[in-house]
């Protein structure tokens, strides 16, 4: 059968406009082997809460039965999961329920909520037996660490640093580890001879140089080594005996990085306490950098910080746990002790180490008043327990403040709290106070808002 030409002529239009569309590319349904790649939608990161920890620290940490809780000033830092740090003024509903109404130490909950994640932190006062509100010794006692102290031995020898520096000659670098100790003379020693301990031998032998003994009549050492050492100090022309101090590890590094710099900020505007009260901050900066070629390389980063308390009589150093940031706030745990502050290398970008002592140890403000006065002296009551030994404890000076007066004896009352001053003070109007221990200083208000050292007293009243 044959289609009629109409039809065919339909045919043959209809044929030639499908393949035009398809050469043009409206329609391509030819297969390929490339992937198909799709664009993720990027979900917005959510910023969480990781934890919490007490920033400033409380300033009454000691309370009488039923006493209402002080928080004034106390603040926590709460830290991110995209690292960033906020501190957070501590507000009573952050706060756990306590019982003031039994003595004890009592453990308080702070609670901090952030995108309906909380987290918790804890700190510590103490509930006291038998407080006699106001009277001596109503605080508490303050723990000296002089019981620490051990017979024949001295503290005070640290390593300052451990990094590599410029040779005078010849080019390169070289290991150098800086020791720093008291001046002998404060022990009643001539000069100092540096010992090393012999695993071999087990024993102390005298460090050589230049077959010389290494000896200082000064504060400090410079070495080179090329191992680990252990490390101590003997004294010479003590009376009744020589004395040696406390034992150091040295370490050894390859990279040849130096410490050129430091600063430890103690201001009282980090925390709003003043140095050295409880409750004060420190800020511990460092300044380092790659020696390895001639021309030296600032280097940002590749160290890390860590903080210590230190014993002042036996320098042993506990390292504190959780700081590890440039700023720390003291506790009541670090009472009687100095601060060190260490920028540790990772050993990649950074060798060695370098820590720093603060000025002073951490100490109490403790308050008193004037008991008892007479032509022969006074009674001073103080508002914690404390141990006065001598007049190099307490001194008295005349109201202009210049001249020391001679104290013939300071005996115990009936606590540690009260002691009875012997001083002539026959015709003076006023009087200066000035008393101190390792772990505590007299302070007394000063223009409203201050405290200040020692306390003075007024003896027409």
């Amino acid at each position: 059968m044959r289609l009629p030409k109409f039809v065919v002529l339909a045919l043959f239009i209809f044929v030639f406009l499908l393949s035009s569309c398809v050469d043009d590319g409206a329609i391509d349904v030819t297969p390929t082997d490339e992937p198909i790649v799709s664009t993720p939608v990027e979900t917005p990161q959510i910023v969480i809460l990781d934890h919490i920890e007490i920033y400033v620290q409380p300033a009454k940490i000691v309370y009488d039965i039923d006493e209402p809780l002080d928080i004034s000033g106390m603040k926590i830092r709460a830290t991110y999961s995209d690292e960033t740090v906020e501190i957070v003024d501590i507000i009573p509903s952050m706060l756990s329920n306590f019982d003031f109404s039994t003595t004890g130490e009592k453990a308080i909950t702070v609670s901090y909520t952030f995108n309906d994640v909380i987290k918790t932190t804890t700190f510590v006062v103490t509930v006291s037996e038998e407080v006699v509100l106001d009277g001596p010794g109503y605080k508490g006692e303050i723990v000296s660490l002089k019981d620490t102290l051990i017979e024949g031995m001295f503290g005070g020898l640290i390593i300052y640093q451990i990094n590599h520096q410029r040779n005078f000659m010849g080019g390169g670098t070289r290991l150098v580890v800086d020791l720093k100790f008291p001046e002998p003379y404060l022990f009643g020693a001539d000069y100092y001879t540096l010992e090393y301990y012999d695993l071999t031998l087990d024993t102390w032998h005298t460090y050589m140089q230049n077959d010389e003994p290494v000896t200082s009549d000064y504060d400090n050492f410079s070495l080179s080594f090329s191992e680990p050492m252990t490390l101590r100090l003997k004294t010479s022309g003590v009376d009744g005996g020589e004395l040696t101090s406390n034992v150091v590890e040295t370490d050894i590094t390859f990279i040849e990085t130096s410490f050129s710099g430091w600063s430890l900020d103690q201001s009282s505007y980090i925390s709003g306490v003043m140095s050295p009260y409880v409750g004060y901050g420190l800020t511990f900066d460092i300044t380092v950098y790659d020696i390895s070629d001639t021309e030296s390389i600032l280097v940002e980063g590749g160290y890390s910080f860590e903080w210590y308390r230190l014993n002042p009589y036996t320098y042993e150093m506990t390292r504190i746990d959780g700081a590890d940031e440039d700023t720390y706030i003291t506790t009541t745990s670090d009472i009687g002790h100095y601060i060190v502050s260490k920028a540790v290398g990772d050993e990649i970008n950074v060798g060695g180490y370098l820590q720093v002592l603060s000025m002073e140890t951490v100490q109490v403000q403790t308050e008193a008043v004037i008991v008892e006065v007479g032509d022969n002296g006074f009674t001073i009551g103080f508002d914690y327990l404390i141990d006065i030994e001598n007049s190099d404890t307490l001194t008295v000076y005349t109201d202009q403040g210049n001249t020391e007066l001679e104290i013939t004896s300071i005996t115990q009352g009936s606590n540690a709290a009260i002691y009875v001053v012997e001083v002539d003070l026959t015709g003076l109007t006023e009087i200066t106070i000035y008393a101190f221990g390792d772990s505590w200083v007299l302070v007394s208000p000063f223009m409203d808002m201050h405290m200040q050292w020692g306390m003075q007293v007024d003896l027409t009243e």
